[in-house]
């Protein structure tokens, strides 16, 4: 928890110049850049004290996982300019778009997400189905 404070207090400046520079995007972009740089911070901490996590396993995890949401996140940006020209407005965006990256990252997680990864998503969709049999019942 000190390391996570610490670090927020370091990167406090960013976010200031940030919004100052560019406002919402200069936000976004110093979240990102303070959200990556407490991970990398904290796995390389954990690391050092204990030789957790295995890297290599984190590596291949991490690509996998890019791996699905680069065609995901670009199939959903393909459905929003398909939606540009509408006037559906914002909330039908969203639903859209989301649903796009959700189905999308659901098929990328059954073909080559790992065994953590795969599980996660069978205990949601058993959750789904149980609540959808419940419904069911008069």
């Amino acid at each position: 928890m000190g390391l996570s404070t610490g670090l927020a207090l370091l990167v406090f400046p960013l976010y200031l110049l940030g919004g100052r520079v560019h406002g919402v995007e200069g936000l976004a972009l110093a979240s990102v850049a303070a959200i990556s740089l407490n991970a990398l911070v904290t796995v390389g901490w954990l690391w050092a004290r204990t030789a957790a996590p295995d890297l290599l396993a984190l590596a291949e995890t991490s690509v996998r996982s890019f791996a699905i949401v680069t065609p995901a996140g670009l199939a959903a940006l393909a459905s929003l300019q398909a939606l540009a020209d509408s006037a559906h407005g914002a909330f039908v965006a969203l639903l859209v778009g989301g649903a796009v990256y959700g189905a999308v990252a659901l098929v990328g997680v059954r073909l080559i997400g790992d065994g953590p990864m795969r599980s996660g998503i069978d205990r949601v969709l058993e959750r789904v189905r149980r609540g959808l049999r419940r419904s069911r019942r008069p």
